[in-house]
C-alpha cells in the first residue's frame, strides 16, 4: 500500500474499507494511510517502506536509533558552514515540533542532507551530511560529530526502513486507493492539491 494525500478521503481503512481508526502520518499532517485496528501495523510497515524508496528518514527515529542517535544528539549545539564560505555557531539540529521533519537524499545532489535551525535568527537551513566532516566545521564541533559522519552515512544508506520495504516486497497487494467521487487533481503554486467538484447527475 501507497501512502497518498489525505484530504477529502473517505473515512475507511485503505486496507479493507471498515471504519477508519486512525492515520498513519508518514509526511506531514495531510499525507499517509488510513487504517482501522486490525491494518495498525500494516500501514506503519507500509509507511516506512514509502520513506525507504524515496530516501527519506523521520528525524526522531534517527535520534532513536542507536548508531545514529549519539550523532544527532550531538547536533543540538553545532557549527555549520553559511552559504558565504564562513562557519558560524548557534544551530542545531530541526526534529520538528508536531509533525516529523525528514532527512533527505535529493536526486542528484549525492548527499543525505539534514534540516538544521538558528535558534537566534530562526532559520532554517538543510546542509549536507559530508560538511561536518569539513575542515574548519568539524574541529569547531563535538569530536562525535565529524568521527560519526561516515558510519551515520552507511546506516543512511542501507536504510534505517529496510527491513519493512524487504517485507512489502512479497506482499501482494493493490498500490491504489479508490478516489472520492468528484475529487480531481489541480496544479496551484507548482504543488498538485486535490478539489471537490460536484457530479452532476442530469
Amino acid at each position: 500500500m501507497n501512502p497518498c494525500s489525505l484530504v477529502m478521503r473517505k473515512a475507511v481503512c485503505f486496507y479493507c474499507g471498515t471504519k477508519q481508526e486512525a492515520d498513519e502520518l508518514t509526511i506531514g499532517h495531510h499525507f499517509g494511510i488510513r487504517y482501522c485496528s486490525d491494518h495498525k501495523t500494516d500501514a506503519k510497515r507500509d509507511s516506512n517502506a514509502y520513506l525507504h524508496r524515496t530516501k527519506r528518514v523521520r528525524a526522531s527515529d534517527a535520534l532513536k536509533h542507536p548508531v545514529t542517535g549519539p550523532f544527532f544528539q550531538a547536533l543540538n549545539h553545532a557549527h555549520i558552514r553559511r552559504s558565504s564560505g564562513s562557519v558560524e555557531g548557534g544551530w542545531r539540529f530541526q526534529k520538528g515540533f508536531m509533525y516529523d521533519n525528514m532527512i533527505l537524499f535529493p536526486e542528484g545532489k549525492g548527499d543525505w542532507f539534514i534540516p538544521m535551525t538558528h535558534d537566534a535568527s530562526e532559520t532554517i537551513k538543510s546542509v549536507p551530511l559530508s560538511m561536518f566532516a569539513e575542515e574548519g566545521v568539524r574541529e569547531k564541533n563535538d569530536m562525535r560529530i565529524g568521527d560519526l559522519v561516515d558510519t551515520v552515512r552507511s546506516v543512511l544508506n542501507e536504510g534505517m526502513y529496510k527491513e519493512d520495504y524487504q517485507a512489502t516486497v512479497t506482499i501482494s497487494a493493490t498500490n491504489s486507493i479508490a478516489e472520492t467521487e468528484g475529487v480531481q487533481l489541480c496544479y496551484s503554486n507548482g504543488e498538485i492539491g486535490r478539489v471537490y467538484i460536484p457530479v452532476s447527475h442530469n
